[in-house]
């Protein structure tokens, strides 16, 4: 890659803190001043440069270690359709483009890349610009972009982190990660191992051939069980074994009238297995068409719809039985026609009666009026004329006789209701009875006599003949049913003998099982025996040899490689020692420590001072370590201790934890450094910013954000 690369203008448009006007930043100047407040931009504005170079990188979820960015990142401002970054760097060659853009299409999330080097090619793949920088993401954390959470990682982080943090400054990292997989590779370990595989193997070997072993004593004495000798576990039992199956099954399937098809005979005893699931499969087919077995299912399914319709046609005999006899029983009386003729007399005398009491009742309210009339007369023994009809009348007698009428007239009326209620009840239940005749005349009987004569045609229709009402169903399905049990006692007689053939199919491929069981198992024993002879197993033993070789061989290298790496990393600390402790002094005033130095061996930083060294962490305070740890970026990263790289520093809110006069030294430092790399800072700080408006003499310029809106970002006031 071109060697001095400097920043030289970005465009951003809805990316982040951006909206949807498009803003440009002249970048040329050797700083570059970023400020504004909280939520202002200037941090979208440092992020925009690390996006167009590293995209999801450094937006993925803890891409780059950064707390803020461990729950993801939002890109695109949620006001703008898409984001889109063009950043333009210049060397010593030309210009590089570099522009990346986000957006969605419906629910899809699409990115699109472009990189044009300084000879004008077209790149579309983030892979390509990484090999021209020289730096994946996190090397440009650690050499060019110092964010406010990496400054820990070179002073106070955990040892593991200090480490690649100071790997990367030095430019190490690949040959760290080179020795660490060779430290990994545990040479002893391996060969180790391998002998213990190796042993392994044998005693695997020797427990598969003793269980073989075994394998094949057990089946011998099962054979020996199922009649086979001792010298029957050859080839030839067991090719003689199959022939009988295969005769068995043509037998059983001519008897049978069943098309099998043809089972071919055992040649080769390693295709046993194949003959034995075809032998199987037949079987399966004999039992499951034997015509026996079919002819006793028709004949107990005969035996189930008959005896079930017999018993069905018995219950509705009985049940017309038994109307009929309720009919008999009604019919005592008379029948229907003399039970309404009966209903109807019932009804003449109850209307009778009524006309009777009618009158009755007519009178009795008059001669009762009468009566209460003469009682109260002083004189009942004169005559006097009747109030009614005017002629003469002797009270006293009319009086007693009234008195006997309305008795008479009483005891009549009682008699007449009695019997009137003697009529309704008998009315009553005569009037239940005709409608209970009615309905088993009409509809009870005739249903039931229907019902009985379909059960009886159902019967005929299971014995294949024609039942009427002249015949017996009963004894005819009686008889039926005596030759159905004939039928399955002969089917069931037929079925034992065939399942028996099949049972000595199924011995005799049994047997044949057994032997082939013995004959592979001697096989496999046998070559077990040969493992040992094989090639494989002597190319095992080569291999072996050549592993151990290659593990001297990597213990040699991983011994070489560390010297190496402890070399290279004791000169590049050599290289940059003087400016680390000028860039120290220039930040730090305590004549306790008046220098810091990185020991090669842990990473660990000291602060020394007249041959006494003690770690920063241990006596500095905050804003003395962040000092440290700018002294140690600002002296190694941005291109500072290679002759290749990015020639620029971009600090993101460096002053943190730093008093008025660190900044001030902070400030004169930035204009040292931007005397060979350019400075790219954002702060919040204004007394860093005037700090740097007062020591930097190098040409600076200052972008002040001001009010910032979800719709069109930050404004820019350029000074």
């Amino acid at each position: 890659m071109a060697p001095g690369l400097r920043l030289k203008e970005v465009k951003i448009r809805g990316f982040r803190g951006y909206g949807e006007l498009e803003k440009t930043l002249d970048l040329t100047a050797p700083v570059t001043i970023i400020f504004g407040g909280n939520r202002s931009g200037k941090s979208s504005t440092l992020n925009a440069l690390e996006w167009a170079l590293y995209g999801k990188e450094v937006t993925g979820k803890g891409a780059t270690g950064i707390v803020e960015r461990k729950r993801g990142w939002l890109v695109v401002n949620r006001k703008c359709p898409s984001a889109r970054v063009e950043l333009t760097m210049s060397s010593e060659e030309g210009e590089i483009v570099v522009a990346r853009e986000s957006g969605r299409t419906g629910k899809k999330k699409e990115e699109t890349f472009s990189f044009v080097d300084e000879k004008g090619r077209d790149y579309r793949e983030d892979v390509d610009l990484w090999k021209f920088l020289g730096l994946e993401a996190r090397d440009f954390m650690s050499l060019v972009y110092l964010h406010q959470e990496v400054i820990r990682d070179i002073v106070v982080s955990d040892p593991s982190v200090r480490r690649a943090a100071l790997d990367r400054l030095l430019g190490v990292s690949d040959l760290r990660a080179l020795f660490e997989s060779l430290k990994r590779i545990r040479a002893k370990d391996y060969e180790r191992r391998t002998e213990e595989i190796y042993r392994e193997l044998e005693r695997e070997l020797g427990a598969r051939s003793k269980s073989y072993q075994e394998q094949a004593e057990n089946l011998r004495g099962r054979g020996i069980q199922k009649g086979l000798r001792e010298e029957d576990f050859t080839e030839e039992m067991l090719v003689g074994l199959s022939d009988e199956v295969v005769n068995l099954l043509d037998s059983l399937a001519q008897r049978a009238d069943i098309g099998v098809p043809e089972i071919k005979p055992l040649r080769d005893p390693e295709a046993y297995e194949d003959f034995k699931e075809e032998a199987k499969r037949i079987i399966h087919r004999l039992r499951s068409e034997n015509p026996g077995a079919v002819s006793q299912r028709e004949l107990m399914d005969l035996r189930e719809r008959l005896s079930t319709a017999m018993a069905e046609y018995e219950s509705k005999t009985q049940a017309l039985k038994d109307l009929r006899k309720e009919k008999t029983e009604l019919e005592k009386q008379g029948d229907l026609k003399a039970l309404q003729a009966l209903r109807n007399e019932y009804g003449a005398k109850r209307r009778e009666i009524g006309e009777r009491l009618k009158k009755i009742n007519a009178r009795l309210p008059v001669i009762a009026a009468t009566i209460d009339y003469l009682s109260e007369l002083e004189d009942k023994r004169s005559r006097i004329p009747c109030p009614a009809c005017e002629q003469e009348i002797f009270p006293e007698e009319l009086l007693e006789r009234l008195r006997a009428v309305q008795e008479e007239i009483g005891e009549e009326g009682q008699a007449l209701e009695k019997e009137s209620r003697d009529l309704s009840e008998k009315a009553r239940k005569l009037e239940k009875d005709i409608r209970h005749l009615e309905e088993l005349v009409e509809r009870k009987i005739p249903e039931a006599e229907e019902e009985e004569r379909s059960l009886r045609e159902s019967i005929g229709e299971l014995l294949g003949i024609t039942v009427t009402d002249a015949d017996d169903a009963r004894k005819l399905a009686r008889d039926n049913l005596a030759e159905i049990e004939k039928g399955l006692e002969e089917a069931r007689k037929v079925l034992e003998r065939y399942n028996e053939d099949i049972l000595s199919v199924e011995e005799t491929l049994e047997r044949a099982g057994i032997v082939h069981g013995v004959l592979e198992a001697e096989r496999r024993i046998e070559n077990i025996r040969t493992i040992s002879d094989s090639p494989e197993w002597k190319s095992m033993n080569q291999a072996r040899d050549r592993l151990n070789r290659m593990l001297d061989a990597v213990d040699r290298s991983r011994g070489a490689m560390e010297a190496v790496l402890k070399e290279k990393v004791r000169e590049r600390l050599e290289e940059a020692e003087g400016r680390i402790k000028e860039y120290y002094r220039m930040l730090v005033e305590r004549p306790d420590f008046e220098s810091i130095t990185i020991d090669p061996e842990d990473n660990e930083v000291y602060a020394s001072s007249d041959g006494d060294a003690e770690k920063v962490v241990n006596f500095f305070n905050q804003g003395d370590m962040n000092c440290a740890a700018l002294s140690i970026f600002l002296a190694l990263g941005g291109g500072a201790s290679h002759e290749y790289g990015p020639s620029f520093v971009i600090l993101d809110d460096p002053s943190q934890s730093l008093d008025v006069e660190q900044k001030r030294r902070l400030a004169r430092l930035i204009d040292k450094v931007a005397s060979e790399r350019q400075v790219l800072l954002a702060t919040m700080d204004g007394e860093l910013l005037q700090a740097l408006q007062d020591e930097v003499a190098k040409a600076k310029v200052i972008y002040r954000l001001g009010e910032w809106g979800p719709q069109n970002g930050p404004s820019i006031v350029r000074e």
